[in-house]
């Protein structure tokens, strides 16, 4: 998986399309921009929801400037230190300060993003 912002939306169930488009909700910043490139890094799987790493850069508009955020580190956000995956994979739904570590669930044998509401 890798590809700029628009490329993720096929990653999306087609129910939460909306939320992606009303603010960017799809990795909780505001309007990334084409510049955004990425790709996955190491994932954590249970059952049928799965944490994917995003490796790379992100770029949006924030209060009215384009700025720019790496992550170089491909286990960032994955369960560690004895924190379950139950709570590593609830964290960016709650957050929206999260943007690196993606929740994802299987559906019908497909993998999409579960995008916080």
């Amino acid at each position: 998986m890798q590809g700029s912002y628009y490329d993720t939306y096929r990653y999306v169930l087609s129910t939460q399309v909306a939320r992606c488009e009303t603010g960017g909700a799809l990795v909780g910043t505001p309007v990334l921009s084409a510049g955004t490139t990425w790709s996955s890094g190491s994932t954590a799987v249970d059952g049928n929801e799965a944490i994917v790493v995003l490796v790379g850069r992100l770029c949006g508009l924030l209060n009215g400037s384009e700025q720019c955020l790496t992550n170089p580190d491909p286990t960032y956000g994955l369960p560690a230190n004895g924190e379950s995956f139950a709570t590593a994979y609830r964290t960016p739904l709650n957050s929206s300060n999260d943007d690196w570590d993606v929740p994802v669930e299987e559906v019908n044998g497909s993998w999409y993003v579960n995008v916080p509401a």
